[in-house]
């Protein structure tokens, strides 16, 4: 009795000194304290596997880099490769000739006079291939299959002339700056030059090259400028990070892009109507910015598209008609 009596002294001392509740507490902060002892394992554990992504994406970024660096050196070389061969086809020397030299070969090249089947002059259209000329079979008997194997493939947004001399002095193969109009296959004792030339100095070539930020717009008469305009606005540079502010970057990015193109396009529509008689429109640079700069704007022919960079160099501002308007030339 004396046991059982003690034992419930105890309990109610337990109670009213608060030592129940204090053992509570105790038990409520050890269940705690085991709680956070397996988070903390839980974040040791997520931790050694953040280190191990953050070094496995070291790892890939370096690799990337490495690909990257690689297409560069890939397409330098494909870019060297392409001056001395098209399509696997074997050239020996390509240049680019501007237009007052050009009068002068192909004034050089109407003077040779030989045999009556001789020489052989062949102009394709754009449009149209070698082996469209209803006189193919005729072609492929007086030339040579590596030659045709040539100008067949060549891709050319202008069409192509080829001199071809029987005796095999002469293999020339020119891509003029302004697309060729009529199909040509003469036969005779001298090369015909007629139509092989660009247009005289009075015809009038209005010139877009664009660039985001930066758009030249020219008029000129062959390789000579007649006049031009310079429009500049703010574009942003492309970003670099990623996450939300890039994809509002590119946003602003894009609709900086399109005003600059509103604002070249109304320099274009004010040079067009200044400018009569417009014979030939050409768009270089950014071929789709240019594209779109055209859009609305009342020019009454086809542009002409030419697929060079176009950078605009205030040093040396005569530097893209030069290269507008040269002929590539190709000797076989």
């Amino acid at each position: 009795m004396q046991k059982k009596f003690m034992k419930q002294v105890g309990e109610m001392f337990d109670r009213y000194s608060g030592k129940e509740e204090l053992n509570q507490e105790i038990e409520t902060l050890q269940s705690r304290i085991l709680e956070m002892e397996i988070d903390l394992r839980r974040l040791e554990k997520y931790e050694r596997k953040l280190k191990v992504a953050v070094n496995d994406r070291q790892i890939v970024e370096e690799k990337l880099k490495a690909a990257h660096k690689k297409i560069e050196t890939l397409e330098h070389e494909l870019e060297k490769r392409r001056k001395t061969e098209d399509e696997g086809i074997s050239i020996s020397q390509i240049e680019l000739v501007n237009f007052r030299r050009i009068q002068d070969i192909f004034g050089e090249l109407s003077t040779l006079v030989g045999d009556k089947d001789q020489f052989i002059t062949l102009i394709i259209p754009p449009d149209m291939g070698v082996k469209s000329f209803p006189q193919y079979r005729d072609i492929e008997l007086l030339t040579d299959a590596k030659t045709l194997n040539i100008v067949s493939k060549i891709k050319t947004e202008t069409g192509l002339i080829l001199f071809y001399d029987r005796p095999g002095i002469i293999r020339e193969i020119f891509l003029p700056p302004i697309p060729v109009i009529e199909p040509k296959f003469v036969v005779a004792e001298k090369f015909s030059t007629a139509g092989t030339e660009i247009p005289g100095e009075n015809l009038q070539t209005l010139v877009v090259a664009a660039h985001a930020g930066e758009s030249l717009l020219m008029v000129a008469s062959a390789d000579k400028e007649e006049k031009s305009r310079l429009v500049r606005s703010s574009v942003k540079s492309k970003h670099g990070k990623g996450g939300f502010s890039q994809r509002r970057f590119e946003r602003l990015r894009d609709e900086d892009i399109v005003h600059h193109a509103e604002k070249v396009r109304q320099s274009l529509i004010e040079i067009a109507e200044e400018t009569e008689n417009i014979d030939y429109i050409i768009l270089c640079g950014d071929i789709l910015l240019a594209k779109e700069i055209i859009k609305g704007v009342n020019i009454p022919v086809s542009p002409i598209i030419r697929k060079i960079d176009a950078k605009i160099d205030p040093k040396d501002p005569g530097k893209l008609l030069k290269e507008l308007f040269a002929y590539r030339r190709y000797r076989l």
